[in-house]
């Protein structure tokens, strides 16, 4: 069934669409405001969705409602928090986030044309409801739609520090709950940004989450805004690494 999404609508043909930021639900230290000039925002489709969601399926798509996509969202960011967490077998790796959001889509509706259809419908649920909540920004920020592209390595140390956060809380009706339910203690927060060695200009960003008079931050806002010192912080890594290979090769010759 699969083969029937090729031909003149072929799933690598979905274009990689504009990334925008409208910034139009700011947190604590959400300071962008890039936005089109007619205010709207196309996701960018990551490249394992586009090996299997053709155009079609992303055009005709509806948005897929703001409670479902939140209920959706909460099953995938826990399962990918305790699949990330789990021993791996020999020979097995772990599925990067877009990867997981495919799988999971595929167990939910079993046949190609269901999944891909509930998939581009994710993809315009992302493009409606990221300005107003920050559940479905995190879902946009952990494959690469919104701004930066997918980074698993980022993924892997923002969603590694999920458990610590929520401890014996629940996952999912933390991160997409209301009120007090879907926050978490300050002083796990403050535990949380410390143990990811950040940069000073880093954590004066955070200063919001971690002051004396800090209110106990929601679950979704706390991770969304350790996206971008976590990606610094992983991109300085690799360059640290390639330039110690480079001078590695260059004593060598």
């Amino acid at each position: 069934e699969a083969e029937t999404n090729k031909g003149e609508e072929a799933a690598g043909e979905v274009p990689k669409q504009q990334q925008e930021e409208p910034g139009e639900a700011k947190d604590e230290v959400d300071e962008e405001e890039d936005e089109d000039e007619d205010g709207s925002f196309e996701a960018t489709v990551p490249a394992e969705w586009q090996r299997v969601m053709s155009t079609r399926a992303l055009r005709e798509a509806s948005p897929l409602p703001l409670g479902d996509l939140l209920s959706a969202i909460g099953e995938l960011v826990e399962s990918k928090v305790k699949l990330d967490a789990a021993d791996l077998e020999p020979g097995q790796s772990r599925a990067s986030m877009p990867s997981h959001v495919w799988q999971w889509a595929t167990e939910q509706h079993g046949a190609h044309k269901l999944a891909e259809a509930a998939l581009a419908s994710i993809v315009k649920g992302v493009e409606a409801s990221w300005r107003t909540h920050k559940s479905v920004r995190l879902l946009g920020e952990l494959c690469g739609m919104v701004k930066e592209p997918h980074e698993e390595a980022v993924n892997r140390r923002v969603l590694g520090l999920v458990p610590s956060l929520c401890d014996a809380a629940p996952i999912a009706p933390t991160l997409v709950g209301e009120g007090e339910k879907a926050t978490v203690p300050v002083s796990r927060a403050t535990s949380a940004i410390t143990s990811l060695d950040l940069s000073e200009p880093a954590l004066e960003k955070l200063d919001a989450f971690t002051a004396a008079d800090a209110a106990a931050p929601r679950l979704d806002v706390l991770l969304v805004a350790l996206m971008a010192p976590v990606r610094e912080l992983v991109e300085d890594a690799a360059g640290e690494a390639a330039g110690g290979a480079a001078a590695g090769e260059g004593e060598a010759a």
